[in-house]
């Protein structure tokens, strides 16, 4: 309305951010909700993989899990080449999903191409139980460190119910 007065246009930009963090919270918990509504365990990974996804606006996402001898493998993914191996997604695992789980620490990357990607550790108790990768193709919006907070929730939600037990 005119005149605008800055308190005014403050409060509404206040309002507009709690707004949009809001609807981002309730996001998350209806994600949850979808994740562990199931009373079997079967499919938890590509629950897990199929939200993360929606949720979080990605165009293609994988859940690496840690096998016996430590090695991560993909056990779900949407948007990898379907013939990628276990050899292969070992081999991604040595490189920046295998250090995110080395260092438990999440990362959001960007290429050259404008490629963006977020990589987050699923630890419970500093025990790394997988690797979250979400990545958007260039042209789209990037992810941002802002993106972590959310990433981290999910994760942390996850985690928590003891949904990647058996996965």
């Amino acid at each position: 309305v005119k005149p605008c007065v800055d308190v005014d246009l403050l409060s509404t930009g206040q309002r507009a951010a709690e707004h949009s963090r809001l609807r981002a919270v309730r996001t998350l918990y209806e994600a949850s909700q979808v994740i562990f509504s199931a009373r079997d365990r079967d499919g938890v990974a590509e629950r897990v993989v199929r939200v993360a996804k929606s949720t979080m606006n990605a165009d293609t996402t994988s859940l690496m899990l840690p096998d016996d001898h430590g090695r991560l493998y993909i056990a779900h993914s949407i948007g990898l080449p379907k013939g990628m191996t276990i050899e292969e997604s070992s081999q991604s695992g040595e490189r920046i999903s295998g250090r995110v789980a080395r260092e438990r620490a999440p990362l959001v990357l960007h290429d050259a191409d404008g490629r963006s990607s977020i990589v987050h550790p699923l630890l419970s108790a500093n025990r790394l139980v997988g690797v979250l990768n979400l990545s958007r193709r260039p042209g789209t919006r990037p992810f941002r460190q802002g993106d972590l907070h959310y990433v981290g929730i999910l994760a942390a939600q996850i985690v928590l119910e003891g949904a990647l037990a058996g996965a």
